[in-house]
């Protein structure tokens, strides 16, 4: 697999899925999952295999060999930045504007960028730059070695310098956005996307990597209109179903969420991604069956999914089925064991079957993975209260009492007050 042809293909826009994790006594709400990440798109295998040919063509001398192979094999609707790039170096070649022996050299670096020779490529790279000063489709390349080294300002500044020469190039638009990206300067990125969409106003793409930028940013508001421009383009465009989907969810317009979900699933089953985070719509709308019986779904699609075990855990403790959450908090815990939260779940269970002894082992493992975490202090206290050990009780209620005045949060330390008061 090509390492720079996949950075340098067009990103995707998925969608950002945020755990939405509680802090209090009760067992949290239920978690949605990230569907996928924001990354540039793996290239077909058709692509990836048209791009080792003509690679290799290239370095076998056959230039026009492998201008012969693009042309004839490249799909009309590609967008692929990788193979539109090679197509210009042939078309420059062809017509004269450069060298045989510089294409050859190029595609010497492009090779070791794609077994990840990184050093070499620039090394490479900067001899063309310094023998060739008028030529400038070095500085595409320039930018691809900056983004796998990740020094990231480097390719934006490169790939700047070769938007100047050719400042529709889509590619290089695309490269300078995942740079902001790979910084955590969203905003930035959204900028760069919008200055290309004022070249190409119908650019699906475009619009749902805003939208999903949007949403990363926790602006779900703006992300709904560009979501919905790329679906107005492609209506079956899956990222900006994905995004849009999630931006009803984070603005907890559930129904509407789960419309968006439904159209997804419609076509073809997706991943338990997908199935959870229709769970967790109709677990905030109270549809604690429906809730399960697509957690069933994502569990049978991908039986070592530990969210959708926690989540199931969390649908069994709505419906007050403790020893069913009990068994799958367990289940999730032994797929993810270094879960904080769901060894707290799994104490409130406890807790509530009169457990006790277990419940307090399973607090305890909550503070040895988070020594913050202020429910499972307040658990502590309640279990051993409960249990008539009221030195030991006080002990972790004056913590939680602690923790809660760091929140301002009087309404609870009142409460904990009274429960230390009350132990005797």
């Amino acid at each position: 697999m090509f390492v720079t042809m996949v950075t340098r293909c067009i990103i995707v826009a998925l969608c950002f899925f945020a755990s939405v994790r509680g802090a209090t006594a009760q067992v949290s709400s239920i978690r949605s999952q990230q569907a996928d990440n924001f990354s540039g798109q793996m290239p077909s295998q058709e692509t990836v295999i048209l791009q080792q040919t003509i690679i290799r063509q290239v370095l076998e001398g056959d230039i026009a060999k492998a201008y012969d192979t693009l042309k004839k094999d490249m799909p009309v609707d590609s967008d692929s930045a990788v193979l539109t790039h090679f197509l210009r170096i042939f078309d420059r070649w062809q017509k004269g504007s450069i060298e045989a022996k510089y294409v050859e050299e190029l595609f010497q670096a492009i090779d070791n960028l794609e077994k990840g020779n990184n050093h070499a490529a620039y090394n490479q790279l900067e001899n063309l730059r310094k023998r060739y000063p008028n030529q400038n489709e070095h500085y595409y390349w320039f930018a691809a070695v900056y983004s796998n080294l990740g020094e990231h300002l480097q390719a934006v500044n490169y790939a700047r310098r070769y938007l100047m020469v050719y400042p529709d190039d889509r590619g290089a638009y695309y490269d300078i956005a995942s740079a902001y990206r790979m910084r955590k300067e969203f905003a930035k990125a959204i900028e760069v996307f919008r200055e290309y969409l004022h070249k190409n106003p119908d650019d699906l793409q475009t619009f749902s990597n805003i939208a999903a930028l949007y949403l990363v940013l926790k602006m779900p508001k703006q992300a709904i209109p560009f979501a919905e421009n790329a679906l107005a383009l492609k209506p079956d465009y899956i990222p900006a179903r994905l995004v849009l989907a999630k931006a009803y969810y984070d603005l907890q317009k559930y129904p509407e969420a789960i419309t968006h979900y439904q159209e997804l699933l419609a076509g073809a089953k997706y991943n338990a991604s997908i199935y959870i985070n229709m769970a967790g719509a109709y677990y905030h709308l109270k549809q604690y069956q429906q809730a399960l019986t697509y957690l069933t779904q994502a569990i049978e699609f991908d039986p070592k999914n530990a969210t959708a075990y926690y989540d199931l855990g969390t649908v069994y403790a709505a419906l007050e089925k403790m020893p069913e959450a009990v068994s799958s908090y367990e289940k999730g815990l032994s797929l993810y064991p270094a879960d904080a939260e769901g060894y707290a779940n799994l104490g409130n269970c406890y807790m509530a079957l009169g457990e006790y002894q277990k419940s307090v082992t399973a607090y305890k493992k909550t503070i040895e993975l988070h020594p913050g975490y202020l429910a499972a202090y307040e658990g502590l206290g309640k279990t051993y209260k409960a249990l008539g050990d009221c030195p030991e009780a006080r002990k972790y209620l004056t913590i939680a009492k602690e923790l809660y005045q760091q929140t301002n949060n009087s309404g609870k330390v009142a409460e904990i007050n009274s429960l230390a008061d009350s132990c005797k």
